[in-house]
Order: C-alpha cells, then structure tokens, then sequence
C-alpha cells in the first residue's frame, strides 16, 4: 500500500487583488504543476511507488472561501489524474484555515480585526455542546455557528464521496447534518484499510483566545472507536487523519481522567498509522512510535509560509506500507529554489512489528519464544505461514514447500549459509498436539507451530492452557510456536 501525504495547501483565492494573493495563487499552481512532472516521471521510472491513496492533513484553503475551494479542487483532481485515483481515493480533514470567520470579525482600530466578543463567547459555547453533548435537537444559534464556520469545508469534502466506496459520518445526535462530513471514516475492503478522519480544529479559529488548546472530543472519539475496533480486530490497518500535531492536544484528552474516555490513549490504540500537518517546515518529520503500538508522521506543508526566512516552502511524502514485512518505508521530496522537486534523503524503512498490539501476556516460567496474537486476513495460508515465519525469524529466513503435505523447509535467505536443516509444520489445533508429530523428527530438528483461534474470551484460557502443558518442549528448543489468529480463518 502506497500513500501521498501532504499537507498544507493554503489555497489564495482566485482574485488579482491584492497582489500577494495573485502571486500566492499563481505560485501554489506551478508547485502543483511541476509536483504533478516530477510524480510522473517517478512513476514511470518505478511503477511500484504509484500511489494507491491521496492524504491531505488540513489548511486546504486559505480563508475557507468559496473561490479558494473552486481552485484547490481543481489542484487537487489534477494531481489525482497524475497518480491514477478516483475521488474515492482522496482522503482529507480540516485545519484551522479550512475556518470561515468571516462573519464574526470586527475591525480594530489600527486597522487588524479580531472576534466578535459576543459571537466568541457563544462560537465556545456551541462547539462545548457539540463535543460533550449528544442531541438530535441541538439550539438553533449553536447550529448556526457551526455550519458557519465548518460549512464550506464540509461542502467541499463532500464532492470526494461516491457511494462505490462509502463514507461513514456520525449519527446527527453526535454532528449537526450542516458539517457532516468534517469528520467520518472509509472502509477499502479491498486493501483491508480504513482512513479515519478527525477534526483537531473546533477551537482554533483566528483571533480565538484558546486556539491551540486541541480537543476532538471525548464522545466522538469513544464513538469512533467502537466503530474501528472490530475492523481493527479482523486485521484492517488503520490510518488516522488529523490536522494539529499531538503536542496542542488539551491535556484534559492527552491525560486519562476517570470516568472519561482517555481519547489520546484511543486514538493511538486504534490507529497503526497517524498522518498529520500544521507544523509547516520543508520536510516531513522521522516517524515516531507512540505508545509502542502506532506509528506517527507530521508533514511538512505543501505550500505553506516560512516566517524565519520569508519564503514558502513546499514538501510532500511517499509513504510504502508492507503489512507481510511489517515495515514502513517513506520517501520525502521538496521544491527547490529552482522551482523544480527533487528527492531529499535516501527512503528510509522503519519496522511496525509494535502494531501487533493485541498480545497475550504469557507468564515469564513459560518462555519467552512462545507467540503474541496475529491478526490479519489469512485466507491464503501461504501468506499466512510466510508471515508467521517472519515474525518469528526475521526476514533471514523462509519456507519452501516440500513434497510431503503440509510440511515446510525452513531455509536462509543468505547463501552460504549452514543454518542445520529444519522442517516446519503448521497444525490448526484447538486441543493436543499429536504425538506423532512431536515424535516425528529428532529433537531440535522440527519446528510446530501451533495456531489456536481465538474468537471469544474463553478462548485466552485455552490459549494458556496449552503453552503450560507444552512448557517441557518449549524450554526442550523443540521449537513450539502458538498463534492467536482472527476468526476468518
């Protein structure tokens, strides 16, 4: 699976006054035109990079206007075009400048605007409703500065969704119909992933006393995961899309209070990968492991200001999800003071074996080589054995079908090397291994791995019985493996 990640746009307007913004304008199209050059001849050049899904983490537009979503839809279908998606492939959330203020402000008087302090205090007091709250009826004034704020974007979003591949929205007691679509999740059951889009951007409009205080909202996210944990659980990756950096989050949903939902914790347990923006700067960041369960990568923007040195800056990502591997590769390229993109560092592949999160805790008398719980689609056992046989013994190893039925050589990807011969089998068991099997090769030589399912809670206890009465053969090296796989298989 292949992701381009970006971030950032800040879309001007399409106007020729004032003259920063006919420059900005013109500048942020012939980015995307030699982005959309560069991307092509990568493609072309390695057709394995082509990209399978378009992230885009906030600040599409500018001032949220309707002219500056006319062009950023325009950018944005024609770098699709590029790399071969349909609208339904194009994933995004809202940032701060995806905003519509327009309406609240009041000129100062040396010349600057701020917030209305009436339409701040009841802006605040509508979006506390909306994110702690649930009601089909919401105040018609709460309503009203939600959409609009929220409105245009919600719009915009919209006209990416087809009902091929749907898009799942809050019920309405949760968000108002009005922005339904500043937020929600798609399924790709094809690909077995799911995009989940969160707002970080309720509190931080222009001029807003609390911006950056971060909230998602404890009901919204409590909501979401009840929705993604039993895709989660039959083994979908799950890529989680917001705009702000984790570092605003309010601390009220960072840190876990009891009784409410630790959203911070969720959201990371939930997720394998978190993509987001905001930050600008002329690269994306170097992964990050949070939690030990979830990768995290913040964009630079794509074109987006540098205050320090005066100067816009333009990056983007390429990021390669290998499931099989359980690596994450990620390639990032930036616009040089030529005008033209170029690639930055050499790719670099980061391992996800954290991800496999839903482990057993198997008592330490037991061993430690016996098996966490591996969840994924394993329909094809071939995969499923070439994958069991990776996590265990890394990627110098691999199986190779014998003449005798399910049963595998295990033998080194290196040449030359004298590893003793070794034969695996994989045995769908739910009570004892057959003796015939444990007696079958001399001790040391045969690998069993024993795959247990794992459907209900009970199941865990069984899981924990076994490995007990096999603990001798274990701490022997004959080398038992138990896996935990979902219940397709």
């Amino acid at each position: 699976m292949i992701i381009l990640s970006i971030a950032d746009l800040h879309t001007p307007a399409v106007y020729k006054k004032p003259l920063k913004e006919y420059t900005q304008n013109i500048e942020l199209q012939n980015a995307v035109r030699y982005f959309n050059r560069f991307m092509s001849e990568l493609m072309a050049k390695e057709p394995e990079w082509i990209p399978d899904y378009l992230c885009i983490c906030g600040d599409i537009a500018s001032k949220a206007k309707g002219e500056e979503y006319q062009l950023a839809r325009e950018l944005i279908k024609q770098l699709a075009k590029t790399c071969c998606l349909s609208d339904d492939y194009i994933l995004m959330v809202p940032g701060n400048h995806d905003i519509n203020v327009s309406g609240m402000l009041e000129q100062k008087e040396d010349g600057d605007y701020k917030l209305k302090e009436e339409d701040e205090e009841a802006y605040l007091h509508a979006i506390n409703n909306l994110l702690e709250t649930k009601s089909k009826k919401r105040k018609e004034d709460d309503v009203k500065y939600i959409s609009s704020t929220f409105g245009s974007y919600s719009d915009f979003r919209k006209e990416f969704i087809n009902e091929s591949i749907p898009y799942f929205t809050f019920p309405p007691d949760y968000i108002p119909s009005a922005v339904a679509y500043t937020c929600g999740y798609k399924v790709f059951e094809k690909n077995k992933t799911v995009f989940v889009e969160l707002n970080s951007s309720w509190f931080d409009l222009p001029k807003l006393s609390v911006r950056n205080a971060v909230r998602f909202g404890d009901l919204h996210v409590q909501w979401l995961y009840n929705e993604i944990r039993e895709l989660k659980q039959r083994g979908y990756y799950v890529v989680t899309m917001f705009h702000h950096s984790l570092r605003y989050l309010d601390l009220a949903e960072y840190q876990t209070r009891d009784p409410q939902f630790p959203v911070y914790d969720n959201i990371i347990d939930m997720s394998d990968l978190c993509l987001s923006g905001h930050e600008h700067g002329s690269k994306s960041k170097e992964p990050d492991m949070l939690g030990n369960t979830c990768q995290y990568i913040l964009n630079g923007g794509f074109y987006s200001p540098d205050a320090h040195n005066r100067v816009m800056e333009s990056c983007a990502s390429l990021i390669k999800i290998d499931p099989y591997k359980e690596q994450l590769t990620i390639r990032r390229f930036a616009k040089g003071t030529d005008g033209q993109w170029h690639e930055g560092r050499e790719a670099k592949t980061y391992s996800m074996l954290s991800r496999l999160k839903n482990e057993i805790v198997v008592p330490s008398s037991v061993g430690s080589r016996l098996s966490n719980m591996l969840v994924f689609d394993s329909t094809d056992k071939m995969k499923l054995y070439r994958r069991i046989v990776m996590r265990y013994f890394g990627s110098d190893y691999e199986i190779v079908e014998t003449e005798r039925a399910g049963r595998f050589k295990l033998q080194s990807t290196h040449e030359n090397n004298e590893t003793p011969l070794r034969y695996v089998v994989f045995l769908e068991m739910e009570r004892d291994i057959p003796n015939d099997i444990l007696n079958r090769e001399p001790n040391g030589q045969l690998i069993v791995v024993c795959m247990c399912r794992y459907e209900k809670e009970t199941d865990k206890q069984n899981y924990l019985n076994l490995m007990s009465r096999y603990k001798k053969d274990v701490l022997k090296q004959k080398m038992i493996f138990f896996s935990l796989l979902s219940t397709d298989f």
